[in-house]
């Protein structure tokens, strides 16, 4: 059943294809993954663009004091060295962040420096989910479906699909309203809502979908019915159902390419395996997508191996060759936006599940903590000071330091509403909707942050 659905969308999918190409490339299609609503066949072709917000979520749990750390002498200097005897990073090394006088950041973040000194990434820290857990599967989970200290039981699906329920239907791509750059659809996407999940582009070799919404439209039932020979069986017909949405999506996808191409506007380029390394290779495919229909409205991408516990090295070790990794290809897709025309209607969050403990471990590494980091990128993120953070750090007078976590001050939920709100046009009623399905940002009161 599925190699001849598979045979039968890829033959009524070529839009212009050669049909040896398109049968000779790579189609996955299977109902382990999430796609809702209806897809149309027609590739958008108006001027009108809208903006777009990209998530960027570093899975494994990013240490923020790793990354920033304080250069000035003092208290929270004192405190720092002696939690971090090994880990700390020397404060002669840190490099200056506009506005800021008291943290450094980390010598092989430069490429983040040079985004900050134009006015285009600033830093937030004491982020999170305001939810005390430390494990990484639940606290992702907290983030993804928009939940705060606790889970509200009517919400179903990601606060990022239910976003898209606030955004008017004519700001909407018919073809491709969201997706998933890389292996699986994010949570933060699933629901009733389009959205896509994207291995690659151009080589058709994609996931797709399952359709979670409860009822298909009339379009999508007769064809579901006629590609389907088991009208019966639910496995089949959501295959069949599923099917027909990739097969509309198909013609985005194919006209924009696939780019590898990870170059840095300050010279150099990542090149070989490391252009695959945790997924960077997702960015220079953003903008082809983005270029390609530009009534894209959310793209996620997730950079993993963000799990410390061993042999950290923020200087020389595993992170600051992730560091770099990750800086460059932030500069790169910067730099890709705007040559492209697309930075002014693009907004970046980069943000993580949960920062790493104050102290160090005994085998140089970090543990699940509290309080993180998060990055916001766009034409002018606003503020002379690049670094957002609570006016004493390092407190170790601050119960939460007491017990070896950095706190939560700012609500990551605050940050995505604000991009939502004030970028997207998302009204702040959808924030806390009575409708679940369109609830945002349950028990949150909106109180805009100020970053973009």
């Amino acid at each position: 059943m599925t190699k001849k659905l598979i045979k039968k969308f890829a033959a009524e999918a070529q839009s212009g294809m050669n049909r040896r190409e398109f049968l000779s490339s790579s189609i996955g299609v299977t109902s382990s993954l999430i796609l809702s609503g209806t897809f149309t066949s027609k590739l958008f072709a108006a001027s009108t663009t809208q903006h777009t917000l990209v998530q960027v979520f570093l899975r494994g749990a990013i240490d923020p004091l790793s990354l920033v750390a304080p250069k000035a002498n003092g208290a929270e200097m004192n405190f720092y060295k002696a939690s971090r005897p090994n880990l700390g990073i020397p404060k002669e090394s840190l490099l200056t962040i506009p506005g800021e006088s008291v943290y450094g950041l980390n010598p092989n973040a430069a490429k983040l420096k040079s985004l900050m000194d134009a006015g285009r990434l600033r830093l937030i820290l004491g982020y999170g989910c305001e939810n005390p857990t430390t494990s990484h599967f639940a606290q992702q989970d907290n983030i993804e479906f928009g939940f705060g200290a606790a889970r509200d039981p009517q919400v179903g699906g990601g606060f990022l699909n239910r976003a898209l329920y606030g955004l008017a239907a004519t700001a909407k791509s018919e073809s491709l309203p969201a997706a998933s750059i890389g292996v699986g659809l994010d949570k933060s996407l699933s629901g009733a809502q389009n959205a896509l999940a994207v291995q690659a582009l151009g080589s058709q070799s994609m996931y797709g979908l399952n359709n979670h919404s409860p009822g298909l439209s009339t379009e999508e039932r007769t064809l579901a019915g006629y590609y389907s020979t088991e009208k019966v069986n639910a496995v089949d017909y959501n295959l069949a159902s599923s099917g027909f949405q990739v097969k509309k999506a198909l013609p985005t996808l194919v006209a924009a390419g696939s780019s590898d191409a990870i170059v840095s506007p300050s010279g150099g380029s990542i090149t070989g395996s490391d252009r695959h390394y945790a997924g960077l290779t997702a960015f220079p495919n953003a903008v082809k997508l983005m270029k390609t229909d530009p009534l894209l409205r959310v793209i996620t991408i997730n950079v993993t191996g963000w799990d410390d516990h061993f042999q950290q090295g923020p200087m020389t070790g595993k992170y600051a060759d992730r560091l770099k990794k990750l800086s460059f290809a932030l500069e790169a897709f910067i730099f890709d936006l705007n040559i492209n025309g697309l930075l002014g209607r693009t907004s970046i969050v980069v943000h993580s599940e949960f920062g790493r403990t104050v102290k160090e471990n005994a085998t140089a590494g970090s543990d699940h903590g509290r309080g993180g980091i998060a990055m916001v990128l766009g034409a002018n993120v606003g503020s002379a000071s690049k670094l957002r953070r609570p006016a004493k750090v390092l407190d170790s007078t601050n119960a939460s330091i007491q017990q070896n976590v950095l706190p939560v001050v700012f609500d990551y939920r605050q940050v995505l509403a604000e991009v939502l709100v004030e970028k997207m046009g998302v009204s702040t009623a959808s924030l806390t909707h009575s409708d679940p399905k369109k609830r945002v940002f349950p028990g949150l009161v909106y109180n805009p942050f100020g970053v973009v």
